[in-house]
């Protein structure tokens, strides 16, 4: 039996949506392969590469039950990679709501620890707004510091790190 591994539904979305969902880590790990082999990630202008492809899924509902029927309207958009990590975005096809599922291999712990605000060190909260393009970021309510999806994964790496 092939290796799957539960990552958890982060979303703002007032849809239905699952609350984990079944990943195969072992292809996640090959994309994050490819995109270290591709680019320089020494460019700090790089943050992630897009990559529109399907990966294997299954959600699961709060009943800790596969159930792909009860989510139809979630649909894969985008996986963005980086060399810590996969971003796996769907779309909700009527609302244009995005959900996401984070994905570290090499920084497990960091998936569920929260990240405090580099500047006021008050805990950030995730926000999505709908669009065409992928807006979600990070918000810190106290000082309004916005951060980037990665930007908030290297902020969580660097965190645990620091703690360990």
């Amino acid at each position: 039996m092939e290796s799957r591994l539960s990552l958890q539904a982060q979303t703002n979305s007032d849809d239905i949506t699952p609350e984990y969902a079944l990943f195969n880590p072992i292809e996640l790990d090959h994309l994050i392969e490819k995109a270290k082999a591709i680019l320089d990630w020494g460019d700090t202008s790089i943050k992630y590469i897009a990559i529109v492809q399907d990966v294997e899924c299954d959600f699961i509902d709060g009943d800790g039950d596969v159930n792909n029927e009860r989510y139809p309207q979630w649909f894969p958009s985008v996986l963005h990679v980086n060399q810590y990590g996969v971003n796996i975005v769907f779309e909700h096809h009527d609302s244009g709501h995005e959900m996401f599922f984070e994905y570290a291999p090499k920084h497990k712990a960091a998936l569920h620890v929260k990240a405090d605000c580099p500047n006021c060190e008050d805990y950030l909260e995730f926000e999505s707004a709908p669009g065409m393009f992928i807006r979600n970021k990070y918000l810190c309510r106290n000082c309004g510091c916005e951060l980037s999806i990665p930007e908030y994964q290297s902020l969580q790496r660097k965190q645990v790190t620091e703690k360990q």
